[in-house]
Parts: structure tokens; C-alpha cells; sequence
């Protein structure tokens, strides 16, 4: 193992000097103030003195006060407040006075800098302390020379685990360190490849963390993420929730543990669907889900259990678990369902969030089929989807999300209205759910096993929208201006290129968006990288996101032809119409210049082209707060608050896989706070409140306000209250040959989560004590930050040799249905004679 690495070096922080740089600024302006700079990045280190006032409007909220109160002081800092984070306020007291912490994450860009922080204590309204780690000013190359497929190979190398897998998004961050020139430290920074790996078969509690260097390939830190034992439930608590285990994105990844929203339940006569967290309310009777929901069944066509069936454990949680075949016949199950099971039903209530998100839901009650004993396909008919076991050189189609989104686009094509009027045109639609929700060019990752079958060098999919992606074998080559070697699909070389294959005809106005989304990012034109008309800059890419999602979603159910010389309505005008801000295309709309540019390209255009008009206004991102907090029954919620941004609604958005798209908790509110209760303990999300343009403009606001928040498990504490005489001599004294009871109380200290289902047991290995009553004894559920007292005591009996004056040690197994621990209790307990100097016995 490789511990996560600390800063360490040999220069101290000193105390900062009126004459000094930076901090020396604050230091004179406040001389009552012990200010201390870092002497590697000039950061202050440690500052503390009389309190400064925050000022500001008391509801604009703790953090976005702390935030402005930096801002007008930026001697204190070696970064850019824009590198801060919004600041998340710790748990802690809440009484009036008290003093809470406030911590602001450092971020370079689209990168975590991975421990770089600044901590703040405020009490009564006033800053009373402050202190840095890590913060400075950010060095070294941030462009890696080493993929996250390569550090993983790295990572097998080193542990010797050839089959470790991926269980999270690999993140490139950057971890800070201290280097040495000469005789002088300075801040550096190394550019790492941050992954979570996994071991085939593991439980994800066996999931450890790797950092690989992305220039030089060495090990930076590899340690694990926890351990833990397993856990006792008791069956009172008040909420019960569907789990299972969910492929994020391909089928070669391993599974994560997730919630399953919508998932049905059946508790005694009661039919209930599980909620946006998959929560449902438990009362204490029998519960069990079958995934045969109100929009999806699922159906095992193949297996070994045909229909996927899952009990609660007597506290109300469901969990379908993870493992199972992707193979057959017969698929196997794990008991309960199969990968393919789980991992389609998520990814399609998922696809109808997204659907919902622009109120373009249509999609009727959907049969869904499993493991179905085919390879190499998947199918979408009138009443239904179908998705095909592993075989032949390709994987199961039910468990590779973008294929289970592309078949649900083909069901939003059949019952949008228009039905099915073109292959290519539906196969165009699928592949946009899959690419919207993704965020990339490869429809259908890890689709074929082999790379000869692979569309293009890095897509393993069924087809790569880019056309200008490396290795394109799929596809002759088309020359265009700006790329001689692409195979650049028009509506001129359709019929040469394409013949009658509708998946090929589809990747026309396929390869239309994916040139169009380049062109937002950049403001160049993706065929000749040469720039666009003046006025049409680069945008950002939640903005270019929420563009695609208005034009393609909210502005898909009228499209019927991707062909504008056909008859209907093309994706070219539907686009348009999205886009214009006045009911006026006469005179243009905001972003016709990126569009016509990438259709003009594939000639989908329309004749005459629609004219650009003068960007909207963009609204301003607000200062963004997301804040973990006790909610209903003691489980955990995100609080989500902002100040400024605007003009305009805003809306509050959250996803849990980093690249996937956004769905809505709440949308078009005025002001916060928004209260996100579908989250669940040790998950982590990303948070971005986006502002929308005033009236018609269909802009937004960049989006740079992302807020990652990790939900932490409940943190349980055991006190003691009473170690007293039960049975003996009525003098009130614990002596040897006596019984004596133990009163306890558990107290949650982490102030975020609460504990459901805790119970507590006793045992000692002290052969002085013998241990009467060992429990478990239920202490039911412990609210965040609460303190819960015992149903009952536990009692001891202690040896009648037991010398006076000595102490006894118990040890006390905590128990709860999130997360379990052990604590070894030392008791000093004095053993004790009564006046006559005899024991009881």
C-alpha cells in the first residue's frame, strides 16, 4: 500500500510582517490579527484575531457571505477566489452563537485540486480563524500522456490483480507537493489519473483508491476506501428503499451499488413505487419488488428466474444485489436478478427523467426483455424493448447503457406522435438519447469485444458520431476542407456511402450535432477549425449541453425528416424554432451561425438558411452553496441554496456519474433554497444551479458553479451513562461477586446522516466478567447529530476474586443498516470493598 500522500517539508509558516506581500497587506490593515503565511505558496497559513464581521444580507446564507468576505480581502489568498469553490458549511452546532466551519475546496479549471483547501470559523456572525493546505497557485503540465485505461493497467501491475476493474468514473485532479529547488520548498503540483478499482467478485466495501502520475505512470497512493463488518438490521425503521447493483455505462464495468427509482413494491395489500431516491414508506409488514413497474417490466427471457423478485431483510430495505450471468443459456441469477435485470431498468427510468426534464415524456407502460438468447442486438417494437445475452465477440446489450437508451429513443420516435417515418431518422434519435445522456461521440461503449470490430481506434461501440475520430474503419473516406481523411457523411454522398443501411443514414445528421456541439465549445468551425462569424464565441459545456438538450428534447417530437428535400418537418427548422428568441426567424436567431455551420457541412441545411442574430444575453452563474443535512427520519438531504446569478428562473440539477447529463430536482424556481431529499449515505453528487436568459432567450448560464457533495455515512459514538449495582448487597457499590447493569447511549456525531436499525451487543474476553445479558439489543434508529439512550441495560456478573480497585474492559459491537463498527470500551470501573472489607458473594 501507498498511503494518500501528505504535504510535508521542512519551512514553517512565520508570522507574516506589515512590509510583507500579500498576506503583509491584511496583516497591517488588521494589526490585532496573528497572521502567518505559507512559505510555500504565500497563502495565508494560520490566521486568527478579534472577530470580522460578514456582511451582507443574513439570508443570503452562511457560505455566500464567508465567500464575499474573501473577496474583499484577496491579499489572503495565492489563488483566484474564481479557483474556490462555493464552500460547503461542516456539520456541526447550529445554536445561535455557535461557531461553524466553512470550507472552500480549491479547483484549476475543470480539475479537483485534491486536498487544497481554505477553512474558516465564524461565530456570531464574525470571522474568528483561518487556515490553508495546500493552496497556491497551481504548476506542472495539465495535460496528461497517459490514459485512464493505462493507469488501470499500471495499477494491475502493481497490486498483482489482473481482473481489477473500474468501480467509478476515472477523475484526472491534481494533487499538490512540496518540491525542493535547491535550498528553497516550493508548491508544485502532479497531475493524476484518480481511480476507484475493484477486484472481480468484490463487494464494493473491498473498493480501494489508486493515483497514477498521467505524465510519468508511477504509483502516486493506493490505499483503501474502508472497512467494514457486516451489519444487523432491525426492522422498525420508518423508510424502506430498492437497491441493486447497476452497470454505470458499459458492460464491462463493475457494478455500483444504486437506489432504483420506480421501482415497484409490494408491502401487505399495499402497492407502492419506490421514489426518486428509492425510498418508499415502510411500515414494518413484509415488502418485496419484482421490477415490474408502471412504465417498465422487466422480464428474464432466458434464465434461470424469469422474473426478477427481491424481499426486504425485515428493515425495509430491498437490494436486489449485484452479480449474476450475462451469458447463457440459462443466464444465471444471483438469486434475485441478473445484471442485465437491474442495469436496464435503471438506465430506462433514467432515459425518462431526462425525457421529463423538457416535458416530452409520451412513452406508454414498455415490456422490457432481458438476456434474450440472441447476441449482438437489441430491438425496440411496439410493445416493447428486447436486449440480447453476451455472445459471438459482443456483450449483453441489456447492460451497456447507451444501448438501452438508444432502443427507448426508438420508443420516443414510435409514440411521439409522428410514429416511425424514417429508419434513419429513428436510428438518429436513438443514438441522440444515448449522446445527451453520455456526452460523447461512441454510441454503445464496450458493444464489441474485439478492436477489429471497433468504428474508430477509442470507440468500442456500435458507431462513432465524430467524424473526424482516429482510426475510422467503419466508413470510407469522404475529403472535406479541414479534413482530407474523414469519412464525412452529406446528403450528397448518402446514397454512395450509406446505400440503404438506416444506421448509416442516421449518422448524417448524427455527425450534424456532433460538429455542432464542437462548434459551441469552440467558436471555430469542427471542419476547418477556421472562426465563426464575430459575436458567436465559445461557450461553455453545460451551456452547449443545455442548448443540445432544448433543440434535440424539447424540440424533437415535431422533427420527421433529417432530409431537407423531403416532405415534413426537418431537424434543420425544428432546431431553429427552439433557437429563436423574438417568434421572428426572419430576423435571425441567437445561435444560427454554429448551426448552419455544421449543417451547411453535411448539407441537411435548409434553403434559404435562417440568418444569425445577436447573441442573447448571458445570465450570470450565482454563488452556489450545497450543504449535507439531517432531513425526514433522521436520513440525509442536500440543501441547495444561491445567491446572485440571473436574470431570470433558475434551475437546480444534479447527477451522480461525472460526463452524464443533468436531471431536474427542481426547475424554474426563483430563489433557493431547493431541498434534494433522493439521496442516500456514502453516495457522492454533483450539484449545478443554472440561470436561464429572461423572456424567450434560450441561454443559460455557464455552469461553472458545479458543487460536488460527498453524503458521509453516519459516524456513531457509544457513551457511557451508569455502570451501577443490580444485584449484590444494597450498598450501592459494583463489588467483586456482584451484578451490575450498563446503561449506554449512542450518539451520532457526523451530524449529516442518520443511523437506521442500530442495535448493540456486548461481549468481554475478560474472565473476571461473565457477560449476562450480551443483547443485541435494539436501539432503533439514531437521528443525525442525536443522542438515543438504550431500551434496556446490559448486565455483567463479576468474579468473586476479583481483586478491589481493579478495572474490567468490555467490548461493545455497534450495528446499523448504513454502516457498521466495533468499539472497544475500556471502563474504569473501580472494583470495590465495602467498610467490613468483605465482598459480596
Amino acid at each position: 500500500m501507498i498511503p494518500r500522500p501528505e504535504l510535508q517539508g521542512r519551512s514553517v509558516a512565520r508570522q507574516a510582517r506589515p512590509g510583507d506581500p500579500g498576506v503583509g497587506l491584511f496583516a497591517r490593515t488588521e494589526p490585532a490579527w496573528w497572521v502567518a503565511a505559507s512559505p510555500w505558496s504565500g497563502s495565508v497559513a494560520r490566521a486568527f484575531g478579534p472577530g470580522l464581521a460578514l456582511e451582507g444580507d443574513p439570508g443570503d446564507g452562511l457560505a455566500v457571505r464567508a465567500r464575499a468576505w474573501l473577496g474583499r480581502r484577496p491579499e489572503l489568498l495565492a489563488v483566484s477566489l474564481g479557483e474556490l469553490t462555493a464552500g460547503q458549511v461542516l456539520p456541526g452546532p447550529s445554536a445561535p452563537g455557535a461557531v461553524r466551519w466553512l470550507r472552500f475546496q480549491q479547483r484549476h479549471g475543470p480539475l479537483r485540486v485534491l486536498g487544497a483547501s481554505l477553512s474558516m470559523a465564524v461565530g456570531g456572525g464574525k470571522v474568528v480563524f483561518l487556515a490553508s493546505r495546500g493552496l497556491g497557485a497551481v504548476t506542472g503540465s495539465m495535460n496528461p500522456l497517459l490514459s485512464s485505461a493505462g493507469a488501470l493497467e499500471i495499477v494491475r501491475r502493481y497490486s498483482g490483480v489482473s481482473d481489477l476493474n473500474l468501480a467509478g468514473e476515472p477523475e484526472l485532479a491534481l494533487v499538490p507537493r512540496i518540491m525542493e529547488v535547491g535550498v528553497v520548498e516550493r508548491l508544485t503540483h502532479d497531475l493524476i489519473w484518480r481511480l476507484e478499482v475493484l477486484a472481480a467478485g468484490d463487494d464494493l466495501m473491498e473498493m480501494h483508491h489508486a493515483w497514477v502520475h498521467a505524465r510519468d505512470g508511477r504509483m502516486v497512493a493506493f490505499f483503501p476506501d474502508k472497512v467494514s463488518a457486516a451489519c444487523v438490521a432491525d426492522p422498525r425503521q420508518a423508510r424502506g428503499s430498492v437497491r441493486g447493483g447497476v452497470r454505470p455505462e458499459r458492460a464491462d464495468d463493475a457494478e455500483i451499488d444504486m437506489a432504483l427509482p420506480g421501482a415497484p413494491v409490494s408491502a401487505g395489500p399495499l402497492l407502492l413505487e419506490a421514489d426518486a431516491g428509492g425510498r418508499f414508506s415502510f411500515s414494518g409488514s413484509s415488502a418485496s419488488s419484482d421490477l415490474q413497474g408502471s412504465r417498465f417490466k422487466i422480464a428474464c427471457a432466458n434464465c434461470q428466474q424469469a422474473i426478477p423478485l427481491a424481499f426486504d431483510d425485515g428493515s425495509g430495505r430491498i437490494d436486489f444485489g449485484s452479480g449474476g450471468g450475462s451469458i447463457g443459456p440459462a443466464v444465471a441469477s444471483n438469486g434475485t436478478s441478473t445484471p442485465a435485470d437491474r442495469t436496464a431498468f435503471f438506465q430506462l427510468e433514467q432515459g425518462r427523467l431526462l425525457l421529463e426534464k423538457w416535458a416530452v415524456d409520451v412513452l406508454p407502460d414498455l415490456r422490457v426483455k432481458v438476456n434474450v438468447g440472441s447476441v449482438c442486438n437489441a430491438g425496440s417494437g411496439a410493445y416493447g424493448l428486447e436486449f440480447f445475452q453476451e455472445g459471438s465477440g459482443c456483450r449483453n446489450t441489456g447492460e451497456i447503457r447507451d444501448v438501452v437508451l438508444h432502443e427507448l429513443g426508438h420508443s420516443w420516435d414510435r409514440f411521439d406522435g409522428n410514429g416511425i417515418l424514417n429508419g434513419g431518422m429513428s436510428e438518429w434519435k436513438g443514438d441522440m438519447i444515448a449522446v445527451i445522456m453520455g456526452g460523447d461521440s461512441c454510441v454503445g461503449e464496450s458493444f464489441y469485444m474485439n478492436p477489429a470490430s471497433w468504428p474508430s481506434a477509442a470507440c468500442s461501440g456500435v458507431r462513432d458520431l465524430d467524424e473526424q475520430a482516429a482510426g475510422r474503419q467503419d466508413l470510407p473516406a469522404t475529403p472535406t476542407a479541414g479534413c482530407p481523411t474523414c469519412p464525412t457523411l452529406t446528403r450528397g454522398v448518402q446514397l454512395a456511402a450509406c446505400g440503404s443501411s438506416v444506421h448509416c443514414i442516421g449518422q448524417i445528421p448524427g455527425q450534424a450535432i456532433w460538429h455542432l456541439r464542437n462548434n459551441l465549445l469552440t467558436g471555430n468551425d469542427y471542419a476547418d477549425g477556421q472562426p465563426l462569424p464575430a459575436g458567436n464565441p465559445a461557450l461553455s459545456s453545460l451551456q452547449m449541453r443545455r442548448l443540445l438538450e432544448l433543440w434535440l428534447l424539447g424540440g424533437g417530437v415535431p422533427m420527421e425528416t433529417w432530409d431537407p428535400t423531403a416532405p415534413g418537418v426537418s431537424i434543420y427548422d425544428a432546431i431553429m424554432v427552439a433557437d429563436d428568441d423574438d417568434l421572428n426567424l426572419a430576423n435571425g436567431t441567437p445561435h444560427a451561425a454554429y448551426i448552419n455551420a455544421a449543417f451547411s457541412h453535411h448539407e441537411i441545411d435548409e434553403s434559404p438558411q435562417v440568418q444569425d442574430s445577436a447573441n442573447c444575453m448571458v445570465p450570470a452563474d450565482p454563488l452556489v452553496s450545497a450543504v449535507v443535512e439531517p432531513g425526514d427520519n433522521g436520513r440525509p438531504r442536500v440543501r441547495v441554496d444561491w445567491i446572485g446569478g440571473g436574470p431570470g428562473t433558475f434551475d437546480v440539477l444534479r447527477r451522480r456519474f461525472g460526463g452524464d447529463a443533468f436531471l431536474p430536482v427542481a426547475r424554474g424556481v426563483a430563489a433557493g433554497p431547493v431541498l434534494d431529499e433522493g439521496v442516500s449515505a456514502g453516495e457522492t453528487w454533483e450539484y449545478l444551479v443554472q440561470a436561464n436568459g429572461g423572456g424567450a432567450c434560450p441561454m443559460v448560464s455557464p455552469g461553472l458553479n458545479v458543487e460536488i457533495v460527498n453524503v458521509d455515512l453516519p459516524a456513531l459514538e457509544i457513551r457511557l451513562v451508569d455502570f451501577r449495582e443490580s444485584v449484590g448487597d444494597g450498598d450501592l457499590l459494583v463489588e467483586p461477586g456482584e451484578i451490575a447493569d450498563l446503561d449506554l447511549e449512542i450518539v451520532e456525531v457526523g451530524g449529516e446522516a442518520g443511523a437506521t436499525g442500530v442495535s448493540v451487543s456486548l461481549s468481554s474476553l475478560d474472565p473476571s466478567v461473565a457477560v449476562s445479558q450480551a443483547g443485541p439489543l435494539a436501539w432503533g434508529d439514531v437521528g443525525a447529530g442525536l443522542t438515543v439512550g438504550g431500551p434496556a441495560p446490559f448486565q455483567l456478573r463479576l468474579a468473586d476474586d476479583l481483586p478491589c480497585g481493579s478495572q474490567v474492559v468490555v467490548f461493545l459491537q455497534v450495528d446499523a443498516l448504513e454502516t457498521c463498527g466495533s468499539t472497544a470500551l475500556r471502563l474504569p470501573l473501580s472494583v470495590v470493598c465495602d467498610s467490613s472489607g468483605m465482598a459480596f458473594v
